[in-house]
């Protein structure tokens, strides 16, 4: 099916238009995936929340023709929300989207997010990095997370069992031996997921020796 703005494809949307759309996956456990094939909006407020109401975790916000791409629903019911209002002083061609149903694999997890627990990292005294995984998968398990620094495995964390849409986080303790520039790494195995962008997070940063000064602008 197809997604579009109050008017139609052959028509731009009204000044202070307002309008709340809930779609459904049309079956049960799929879920609702929309493809933005065009999208300009200007000053409007458009929301996307990853359920059944506007009171349902935020997906996303976007203004003028900043495409959502592809966004897919998370939660247990497959659905989305999305929420419209046009400025009272300009309209546009607002937006197209492919409406389709997205079957959740079995194993599917990614990284949410990927810290260290110090802002200044200097050698021989220990830090923590932290990641935080999400099941996307239709079954709870559990998975092994990985980190490297520059491009060395430094430590294996289990997450323990996580069930499907819901969160775990890792932490694991490290000292640099050494100064310079950091690449650091976290990983979890490859898995049936379609979004292996999603299995991997970095940063980078500086160690320093633990005598140095260093001097914040």
């Amino acid at each position: 099916g197809t997604f579009t703005h109050p008017g139609g494809l052959y028509n731009n949307f009204n000044q202070n238009d307002v309008a709340t759309t809930t779609i459904y996956p049309g079956t049960p456990g799929h879920m609702v995936r929309l493809n933005f094939v065009a999208f300009d909006v200007t000053w409007s407020d458009f929301y996307i929340y990853d359920g059944t109401t506007v009171n349902d975790p935020v997906l996303g916000y976007w203004q003028d023709d900043d495409n959502p791409g592809v966004i897919t629903a998370l939660n247990t019911t497959g659905a989305l929300t999305i929420y419209f209002e046009a400025p009272g002083w300009d309209d546009a061609f607002g937006w197209e989207a492919l409406i389709t149903c997205y079957e959740k694999p079995d194993d599917d997890f990614a990284i949410t997010e990927f810290t260290k627990s110090t802002s200044l990292v200097y050698t021989n005294l220990a830090f923590d990095f932290t990641a935080t995984v999400r099941n996307l998968g239709a079954i709870a398990q559990s998975k092994d997370i990985t980190f490297y620094v520059d491009g060395v495995a430094v430590g294996t964390v289990n997450t323990g069992v996580v069930n499907p849409t819901e969160y775990a986080t890792v932490t694991l303790s490290h000292t640099m031996t050494y100064d310079g520039s950091v690449h650091a790494e976290v990983t979890i195995p490859t898995d049936q997921g379609d979004d292996p962008s999603n299995d991997h997070a970095e940063m980078f940063f500086d160690a320093y020796i633990i005598d140095t000064f260093v001097e914040l602008f």
